[in-house]
């Protein structure tokens, strides 16, 4: 879907197939090259993140706070030029809903025993 999301108005804006492709690529490498630096830094700090469980909590409050802003800044105004804010509001309470009873019940559920 993220390839997709930068493909199809990358080729609808330049009509080049070769331009969105390339805008597609990088898009997709920020990731890979991110993850890449992040995993330099820690070695030459020598931090073992299984052993400094802040860090990663720091790390996965910092990424979902990121999210929750460009939701809020981003796509709950695109959203609402296309649909009512009663529906807006009710599809994000239903999403928050969802991930919330993913949590629960991922939590509650036992691996199966060989």
């Amino acid at each position: 879907p993220e390839g997709a999301a930068v493909a199809i108005p990358a080729y609808q804006a330049s009509k080049s197939l070769l331009r969105a492709s390339l805008m597609t690529l990088i898009s997709g490498l920020a990731q890979p090259v991110g993850a890449l630096f992040a995993w330099v830094i820690l070695k030459a700090c020598q931090v073992n993140l299984e052993e400094h469980h802040f860090l990663m909590g720091a790390a996965k409050a910092t990424s979902a706070g990121i999210m929750v802003c460009i939701s809020l800044l981003e796509l709950l105004p695109e959203a609402l030029r296309g649909m009512s804010p009663l529906a807006a509001t009710l599809t994000v309470v239903v999403a928050f809903l969802t991930m919330e009873g993913t949590i629960i019940l991922c939590k509650y559920a036992k691996p199966e025993q060989e």
